[in-house]
């Protein structure tokens, strides 16, 4: 599955369920998003409804086995979300929990083993720019205008 900034991926093993099954990876419409977990923002549209349908037509609600759900994020996140705060959280009873899955922040990635599945989002907490970077820029921008003032006289 694609999103707009990386891709999203499921590994079962053989015989994971006692039928023939197949995985889908749903990607879900973000003005349905539930708010998110305190201190945090969605990361660009990772928003997914994983769902393990068996070939005689009924959803599979637990594995025999767990699968691994693998959520490439694009290295554009590192820019704008604090990258060790990034995780994968499943949605269910009303809210959201943190599923502390594996970071690996040299390939932009985060890795879970998931007993079953349901509604999950990739959330982190995004950078702040300080009052400091702030006056800079302004600073800058204003010496800028300044100097072009000045050449054009």
């Amino acid at each position: 599955m694609n999103t707009n900034k990386g891709t999203a991926s499921v590994t079962a093993p053989n015989n994971f369920t006692p039928e023939t099954t197949t995985i889908q990876i749903n990607k879900l419409n973000l003005s349905t998003v539930p708010n998110s977990p305190l201190g945090t923002n969605l990361v660009d549209d990772n928003y997914f409804k994983l769902l393990a349908v068996s070939s005689s037509g009924n959803v599979v609600v637990a594995f025999d086995q767990p699968v691994t759900f693998v959520v490439y994020y694009g290295s554009e996140v590192e820019s704008s979300y604090k990258e060790d705060t990034l995780d994968v959280y499943k949605y269910e009873s009303g809210s959201w929990t943190k599923k502390n899955c594996t970071l690996d922040t040299q390939a932009n990635t985060l890795t879970c083993i998931l007993p079953n599945f349901s509604v999950y989002g990739i959330f982190g907490e995004i950078i702040e720019e300080s009052k400091n970077d702030n006056d800079n820029k302004n600073k800058k921008n204003i010496e800028i205008k300044k100097n072009q003032l000045f050449s054009h006289l």
